[in-house]
């Protein structure tokens, strides 16, 4: 719960989603998250902007046994793009792999088609006219994670009377990756009294 939510969603801020939503040709689920009261509940949608497999740009499957590319090197030509492909048949290729994903695998995904339009080190939007991000984010990082949902229908797991439809509530996310960012022009000091960081090995 990375931000503050005992506020109401700005008006500045649904435009520049309008704007923003312009720029993306693939199946997503948005949610500003419960705000206000409603984010006191236990279990309260978090605000967040979600893809399937198709939301990255590149994918490389390196079967078990085999050493997988580095990360660093040059992966074009490797596995399969969007770009290359087009949507639909990039499409049909991402759900095929995720009905078959492996757990002796390798997986490479790659994500730069928002780079045009997000400058994650001056921390600002830019559909044209440059945009601040603190404007939304405030004195708040990003997170972004990767996790599983619980699909079984809502009557299986609560009452019959709630209302939660297909939201992604916390209750229905196993997490499995969980990248924090933020731009140092943003002064996330507090986060220390959040986390632990450690440095890496």
């Amino acid at each position: 719960r990375d931000f503050n939510y005992n506020q109401a969603v700005a008006r500045y801020s649904q435009a520049v989603k309008r704007l923003g939503f312009m720029f993306i040709k693939w199946n997503f689920y948005m949610a500003w998250g419960d705000r206000c009261h409603a984010a006191q509940r236990r279990d309260a949608e978090l605000s967040h902007l979600v893809t399937d497999l198709t939301g990255f740009d590149q994918i490389i499957v390196t079967p078990e046994g085999e050493m997988p590319p580095p990360i660093a090197a040059e992966l074009e030509g490797l596995g399969f793009e969007r770009a290359v492909l087009g949507y639909e048949d990039y499409k049909q290729e991402a759900d095929r792999l995720s009905r078959d994903i492996s757990l002796s695998d390798t997986y490479t995904f790659c994500f730069w088609g928002p780079s045009r339009c997000v400058d994650l080190s001056q921390w600002q939007f830019n559909f044209g006219a440059i945009i601040p991000m603190d404007q939304f984010f405030q004195e708040w990082p990003l997170h972004f994670v990767l996790y599983e949902l619980d699909d079984r229908p809502q009557e299986s797991r609560q009452s019959k009377n709630n209302t939660n439809g297909g939201r992604h509530l916390e209750s229905r996310k196993q997490y499995f990756l969980d990248i924090m960012g933020w731009s140092t022009k943003v002064d996330c000091s507090h986060l220390a009294q959040r986390y632990t960081f450690l440095d890496a090995p």
